[in-house]
């Protein structure tokens, strides 16, 4: 997972450069989405599903399709709490500085 200041640099430059897009987030104004265009498009190595079907099927093997559904749901709220509380400063990765998670 990245922070929000390590994807503005990089993010910004894509965007400059017209191959993504920000958009607000319907569900939270806080929040941009990131979209690729059609300049964006070009670039995408043209495989890149086939290659994440394939590292997902990997990953998930001996799971029945019920079990990865309620594994990515699981994940999904693991992700939402980790957003939620690092946002508000209650959890600190002692891989980083403390002013590197304001």
């Amino acid at each position: 997972m990245s922070t929000k200041q390590q994807l503005q640099g990089p993010s910004k430059k894509l965007v400059e450069d017209g191959f993504i897009e920000r958009r607000q987030d319907k569900d939270d104004k806080r929040s941009y989405l990131l979209y690729v265009t059609e300049k964006g498009e070009t670039i995408r190595p043209p495989d890149i599903e086939d290659m994440f079907k394939e590292w997902n099927d990997l990953i998930l093997e001996g799971f029945s399709d019920d079990e990865s559904d309620q594994m990515i749901k699981y994940m999904e709220r693991i992700y939402q709490n980790v957003i939620k509380h690092h946002e508000s400063a209650d959890i600190k990765c002692s891989c980083q500085k403390d002013e590197d998670l304001k």
